[in-house]
This record gives structure tokens, C-alpha cells and sequence, in this order.
């Protein structure tokens, strides 16, 4: 019985090291992603990025990977019993699965050989607008993680998380109802997501390494 407990927590704590390092590579993708599509491609340049598109992919696909990887983590971190947490990591889970597919799909139908209904500006466009939707339901897995929180996050994290997750649903909904500009809308995209949401998940990291 003790091989076992023993064993069992050999594998938690491997599994919680991998959460950590999967927390600072979606850091990494997110921020590299940001810095690739804002200022080597530019908003000047809306669309598929017939030069860079397959890099902005494969970074969106590893980006999705890790950050699928985190909410997993959390489960485990924080346990299943709060249903309202439970319901919005599994809710975010989800939703971040249905946009891992929209991350290859613009260079796929760039590159075949085969004729499509669909161009590769469309399928762009719309993993676009399906972000939106993760960022909302992401907002919301995060909102629940600080509020069940025992004291696994540093008070900055929690303060990052809560400001983030906030922030990024007003934005976002502000974006949907077209009641905000995109001079507003960029500047809270860079508050909320390149800046709030590493510094959360870096938090993160440093629990899952603790725990």
C-alpha cells in the first residue's frame, strides 16, 4: 500500500512539472504569436499571411496544445469538487479543441493541390473569430480558479487573474455588440492578453511546481 502511495505521488509530481513547463511555453507562444501577427505582419495586413502563415499556425497549434495542457492541470491542481469551476475548465477544454483545428487549416487549404470552396482568408477569419470565444470562456475558467483558490497562487497572480479575466469579457463583448473602437480594442488586447494573462499563468507555474 505504501509502493503505491508512493508511486501515485512520483506520478503527481512529474505530472505538476510538466504543467509548469507547458504553463512557460504558453507564455512564450503567446507572446511570440502577439509580437509576430502585431508587428512583423501588421494590422495593416488582415488575412492569411501567405509568408508567415504556416509559422503563425504551427504557433497557434502549440499555443492551443500547452493552454489545453494547463486547464488539465488545474483540474488536477484544484480537484473536481467546486461544480462551477469544474463546468468552466471543461466548458474552456472544449472550446479550446474546436479552435486547435481552425490553427492548421488556413495553410492547409493554401497549400493543397486540390480545389476548396474555402480560401485560406475565410478559414483565418473565422479561427479569428472563434479566439474571441475561447478568450470569453478562458476568462471565465480563470474568474472560478482564483475565487476556489486555497492559497496555491501568490495575492499578484490572483490580482492578474482577476483583472484579466474581467477585463478581457468586457473587452471581448464590447468587440461583439461593436460599442468598442479598435483603438481602444488593440491597446486592451495588449493589456489583457500579452501582459494580465502571462503574468497569471506564470503564477500558475509556480503552483503547479509547488504543489
Amino acid at each position: 500500500l505504501e509502493k503505491r502511495k508512493e508511486r501515485r505521488i512520483r506520478i503527481m509530481n512529474k505530472d505538476m512539472k510538466l504543467n509548469a513547463q507547458a504553463a512557460l511555453g504558453n507564455i512564450a507562444l503567446t507572446i511570440t504569436t502577439f509580437a509576430v501577427t502585431a508587428f512583423i505582419i501588421g494590422p495593416e495586413n488582415p488575412g492569411y499571411s501567405t509568408n508567415l502563415g504556416p509559422i503563425l499556425g504551427l504557433l497557434g497549434f502549440l499555443q492551443t496544445v500547452t493552454y489545453m495542457r494547463i486547464i488539465a492541470g488545474s483540474m488536477r491542481l484544484y480537484g473536481e469538487e467546486d461544480t462551477l469551476f469544474v463546468g468552466s475548465a471543461r466548458a474552456a477544454y472544449v472550446v479550446a479543441g474546436a479552435g486547435l483545428v481552425t490553427t492548421l487549416a488556413p495553410t492547409f487549404i493554401a497549400n493543397s493541390p486540390f480545389p476548396s470552396d474555402i480560401d485560406a482568408n475565410t478559414m483565418y477569419d473565422l479561427g479569428q473569430a472563434i479566439q474571441n470565444t475561447i478568450f470569453i470562456v478562458g476568462a471565465v475558467w480563470i474568474i472560478n480558479m482564483v475565487r476556489i483558490d486555497n492559497g496555491k497562487l501568490s495575492s499578484w497572480a490572483k490580482t492578474a487573474g482577476l483583472a484579466q479575466g474581467y477585463g478581457s469579457i468586457v473587452a471581448l463583448f464590447g468587440l461583439y455588440f461593436g460599442v468598442i473602437p479598435a483603438s481602444i480594442f488593440i491597446p486592451a488586447v495588449v493589456l489583457f492578453g500579452i501582459v494580465l494573462y502571462p503574468v497569471f499563468i506564470f503564477g500558475l507555474s509556480k503552483a503547479f511546481s509547488n504543489a
